[in-house]
């Protein structure tokens, strides 16, 4: 490996860190360990202090401290380091909402001195939000080497549980059948823009299905099941109209979901068809969705959102 200038990293927020000590003095320990000497370190000494939150307490042994804590204030020791390349591991885990904001208002700045910054992570919308280029690595290989987003969807696709994927398609003859109906496609893509391109929560996307009908059949109603990663019902959905026979030849069916509706994960859609409120074709899983977070509106926090599904609510606020 090439490198020119200072390397600094981010990888053990709190090495150097004596639980014996106090903050102040694992301050200077850590920044030591990381390269800083001393009057580079009593230079910054407030700043580190002022950015980490904890000021109050930086006289008392780390022993005392909370684990977010002493995590804040080792992140703030190693985020002030001077380097030309910063490489930084899984660092977003850190503190709160309002410290997660002060870490990527930190990483922002490093970056427009013109500085580089290596971020390795599996939080797909912190590297969304923070790198114009990705590196995907599989097993020390580099898979994928480009555009963040390009990278992310080859990502995405590649990692599509058990092998369901966005876009399947069986042979004549193959495809799951029953009562002279068969399922030969079943694909889910973006309602606007390239059909790989990645889905967040904010996009809205299909789920289309091709089949093959045999002869003409009695009334048929159709239904898609979703289940999340933990699967659970999500909700089962019709197209709402009266069943109506199907001619012989070849059906494509969509179904439109909505942008702001589902939270992010991976969705698995399954497909059940009646006739005379009889259940002749299930397929508990016949493509498979993952659905992205999107940064825009996390507002420099990237923990979990909760909930199963993920609205988008019309609010105000009105002081009287």
């Amino acid at each position: 490996m090439r490198f020119r200038g200072k390397v600094g990293s981010l990888l053990e927020v709190g090495s150097g860190f004596h639980p014996q000590l106090t903050g102040r003095d694992n301050v200077y320990l850590s920044g030591a360990v990381l390269g800083m000497d001393r009057q580079e370190i009593r230079r910054k000494f407030d700043e580190i202090v002022e950015f980490s939150g904890i000021g109050q307490f930086i006289d008392e042994p780390v022993k005392h401290y909370s684990s977010g804590m002493y995590l804040r204030l080792g992140f703030s020791v190693a985020a002030h380091l001077d380097t030309d390349i910063l490489l930084i591991d899984e660092v977003l885990a850190v503190g709160d909402m309002a410290f997660q904001e002060k870490c990527l208002g930190r990483m922002g700045k490093v970056a427009s001195e013109g500085r580089t910054i290596v971020f390795v992570s599996h939080n797909l919308t912190a590297v969304q939000a923070l790198c114009e280029r990705a590196i995907w690595l599989d097993h020390g290989r580099v898979s994928a080497d480009g555009a963040t987003r390009s990278v992310i969807a080859q990502y995405v696709g590649a990692s599509s549980s058990e092998g369901t994927s966005g876009d399947r398609h069986w042979p004549a003859g193959s495809g799951p059948s029953a009562a002279g109906i068969e399922l030969r496609s079943a694909a889910a893509y973006p309602l606007v823009g390239d059909r790989s391109d990645v889905i967040d929560v904010k996009t809205g996307f299909c789920v289309e299905l091709g089949f093959t009908v045999e002869t003409e059949t009695p009334p048929i109603d159709i239904s898609l099941q979703v289940l999340n990663e933990q699967g659970l019902l999500v909700f089962d959905a019709g197209p709402g109209v009266a069943p109506a026979p199907w001619d012989r030849g070849h059906h494509r069916i969509r179904c439109e979901i909505p942008a702001n509706l589902l939270n992010d994960g991976n969705y698995r859609f399954g497909l059940r068809i009646h006739q005379a409120s009889e259940v002749v074709l299930e397929c508990p899983e016949v493509v498979s969705v993952d659905i992205l977070d999107n940064h825009e509106e996390r507002m420099g926090w990237y923990g979990k959102w909760h909930g199963v599904i993920r609205p988008s609510f019309a609010w105000t606020h009105r002081v009287e």
